[in-house]
Formats: structure tokens, C-alpha cells, sequence
């Protein structure tokens, strides 16, 4: 368990002598491409760091954090960020406006594990010059939206394709599947055109929330 490794890593780093009881209570479906898991390990890091008055700054904790999930840095730096290497080098993303989604769940897990395995991509051996856009508005966000993943989560669950197709057929300016899946969301212009979406599909799917992206 990841929440487990995260305690023990900190035990070790800080010589902390006493033990913790940790419990978790899911309020997000499991193996959902959500980054539950390395959120729950970087809240971890966090509160202990509390808890045992440790003093430790970002940057260490987020040290720690790589050394066991590409994800974790990112919740322990919490807010909005341009991700590098395997994920563990953030850079603040200033700008970045106010984005409702809609989020659905088929009710059914996947495996980040199978999803990365069954992935097939060319490596490189040249530099790559990449310019990070400029995304000031939803409608250039959306337009952005890109997920190497997704082809293989579609393929392996194939109610992905249901519920893009729903969103977009609701409105969404953008759709995308959310990490290995299988959950997907849509960007939505108002809060109300995402609220009439997220009660149109409210039935016939697994789970479905809606949620503005500042708030997650």
C-alpha cells in the first residue's frame, strides 16, 4: 500500500521512534485514474510531517514523495503545475482560469499497471524542442486536451467510448480520459452547463460528479 511505504519512507528519513495508525476513507472510486492513491501518500507525508512537528520543507517532501509515485510531488505541491521528467519536476502554471468539469466513472476498476503495459509508443534519441501553450481561456484548453493513455483504456474498457460520446453530446468543449482511466471528464464553458450535464447523466453510469478543477 502506498500509504503505507509513504509512513514508513518519513519514519525512516525523520528517525521519528513512535508509530501511526492510519485509516482512509475512499470518497473516489479505486483504480479509477484519479491519482487517489498518490494523493493519499502525499497527505500522508504532509500530516506526518504536522503531526511529528518535523519541519520539513516542499521540496524534501516532494523528494520523498518521487522516490515512491511519479503523481505524488504534485499533490504534495498543490496547486496548479507544469509537470517534467516522469512527472516529478513541477513548475507553477500561473493563469490557468477557472474550469468546470463533469466526471464520470463507469463502475468499473482498471489497472494502471495493464494500461502502461499493453502501451506501445517509439522512444526517441534526439532533443525535442516543446513550447508550453498559452491556455488563458477554457476554449483553448479544451482544444489542448491530449492523453497517450487513452487508445489503450478505451480499448481494454470500452465504456469509455460511451461516456465520451455522452459528454460531448451534452456539450463539452473538451473530453479526455483522466490518467489510465477509465474515468473520464469533459470541460465545461458555466458552472450551469456543467451542473445540466452532470444531472442528465446522473443514470445509466457508475459515478458521476461535478467539480471545478480549482477545487480538486
Amino acid at each position: 500500500n502506498i500509504v503505507y511505504r509513504a509512513a514508513e519512507l518519513f519514519m525512516q528519513k525523520t528517525g521519528s521512534p513512535s508509530g501511526v495508525s492510519i485509516e482512509i476513507e475512499k470518497r473516489i472510486p479505486v483504480a479509477a485514474g484519479l491519482g487517489g492513491g498518490s494523493s493519499n501518500a502525499a497527505t500522508t507525508f504532509l500530516a506526518l510531517n504536522e503531526l511529528t512537528s518535523a519541519g520539513l520543507d516542499r521540496d524534501t517532501l516532494m523528494a520523498m514523495g518521487a522516490s515512491i509515485g511519479s503523481d505524488v510531488p504534485f499533490f504534495i505541491y498543490g496547486k496548479a503545475a507544469w509537470a517534467f521528467g516522469r512527472g516529478e519536476r513541477l513548475e507553477a502554471a500561473e493563469g490557468i482560469p477557472s474550469i468546470w468539469l463533469v466526471v464520470c466513472n463507469p463502475g468499473v476498476p482498471l489497472s494502471t499497471a495493464e494500461v502502461y503495459g499493453n502501451l506501445r509508443i517509439g522512444l526517441t534519441n534526439k532533443r525535442i524542442q516543446y513550447t508550453i501553450p498559452r491556455l488563458q481561456t477554457v476554449q483553448q484548453i479544451a482544444r489542448a486536451l491530449e492523453n497517450d493513455l487513452e487508445e489503450v483504456s478505451e480499448r481494454l474498457c470500452p465504456a469509455i467510448r460511451d461516456l465520451k460520446t455522452s459528454l460531448a453530446d451534452l456539450g463539452a468543449l473538451g473530453v479526455l480520459v483522466s490518467g489510465s482511466g477509465p474515468t473520464v471528464f469533459g470541460i465545461f464553458e458555466t458552472r450551469e452547463d456543467a451542473l445540466a450535464a452532470g444531472e442528465r447523466l446522473k443514470t445509466g453510469i457508475g459515478v458521476s460528479f461535478v467539480a471545478d478543477a480549482g477545487s480538486l
